[in-house]
């Protein structure tokens, strides 16, 4: 019993992704913006899905409507369900600007309304 307990208070502070992005995803190496669904997104990271085809060390414009978060691709993982689809971790590029080190991507997502 106290561990359904656990799970439930566990469950009841997470939050959903909608799987869309907050702004529009600039691939600065082609400019090209990148299409896909964000599935999983922490204070400075995110996991994406995607078929757009990225390097490690990758820059990523997020422009929102407020700012514009530089994001590096950090890892790559082949998605095993579709073969043209690609698992990339992107996190906050710290060499962009100081003023990056107060961005919350969690609280990027909920006052976008991608995530509740």
């Amino acid at each position: 019993m106290l561990k359904i307990q656990l799970d439930s208070q566990r469950m009841h502070q997470r939050k959903k992704l909608s799987g869309l992005f907050p702004g529009k995803m600039l691939v600065q190496r082609t400019s090209r913006y990148m299409s896909g669904r964000a599935i999983d997104v922490s204070k400075q990271g995110m996991g994406v899905l995607s078929s757009t085809h990225l390097v490690e060390g990758d820059l990523i414009a997020l422009t929102t409507p407020k700012r514009t978060i530089i994001l590096r691709v950090n890892g790559i993982k082949k998605d095993y369900a579709r073969s043209n689809r690609y698992r990339y971790s992107l996190v906050l590029d710290e060499e962009s600007s100081e003023a990056q080190e107060h961005v919350d991507l969690v609280q990027v997502f909920v006052h976008s309304g991608c995530m509740a």
